[in-house]
């Protein structure tokens, strides 16, 4: 295999999250929070219509015709921003179809308010596809399956998940618990067996 080269490495903190999310504009806070939840590509977000929403069911239904690798895939509305933010957007949605819109009209373009807000909040650097390895970062802690991550964000092959699946210090940190709490036990054993 060949190594790659220039990996982005950008995702945001749950702080910054909070941040970012109260600094954008309310138009563009429905996109965003279900981006950084689901993990969702930004082309494959801005096609989605309220057809595709069963809120009953809480999930949105991406068709193969809608989906950047021609899969169908469902994801699912989490409660509280995610929900919060779509349901706003609905009742903003004045006949508008999209779910992202601004006032009733369909979102295309967003450069300039994203930008604005993420220097506004210290996160000059951030991509908006920096929130699909957010979110794929953030599925693993909470101990979503790989195979169940991969459905929800789009990716088709191991190789892109994980290079989607960011490590950084809190994870090292969780692992030396999970290691730490491991070896007392081993230790535990041992002086029961003396």
């Amino acid at each position: 295999m060949v190594a790659e080269m220039h990996i982005r490495q950008g995702f945001l903190t749950d702080e910054q999250y909070e941040s970012l999310r109260d600094a954008l504009p309310d138009y563009l806070r429905p996109l965003f929070v279900t981006a950084y939840f689901t993990g969702v590509r930004r082309g494959e977000l801005l096609a989605i219509r309220w057809n595709q929403v069963d809120w009953e069911q809480e999930f949105i239904t991406l068709g193969s015709g809608e989906t950047k690798n021609g899969y169908s895939r469902g994801v699912p509305i989490l409660d509280g921003d995610m929900r919060f933010w779509l349901e706003w957007a609905q009742k903003q949605a004045d006949g508008c179809d999209s779910i992202f819109h601004r006032d009733g009209v369909p979102i295309r373009e967003f450069r300039r308010a994203w930008w604005k807000a993420c220097a506004a909040t210290g996160v000059p650097d951030l991509k908006f596809h920096d929130l699909r390895r957010t979110a794929v970062r953030n599925m693993r802690r909470a101990g979503v399956p790989q195979v169940v991550r991969m459905r929800i964000s789009g990716h088709r092959t191991d190789s892109m998940e994980r290079r989607y699946n960011i490590v950084d210090v809190d994870d090292i940190r969780s692992a030396k618990e999970l290691m730490q709490k491991r070896s007392r036990e081993i230790a535990g054993k041992g002086r029961l067996e003396e």
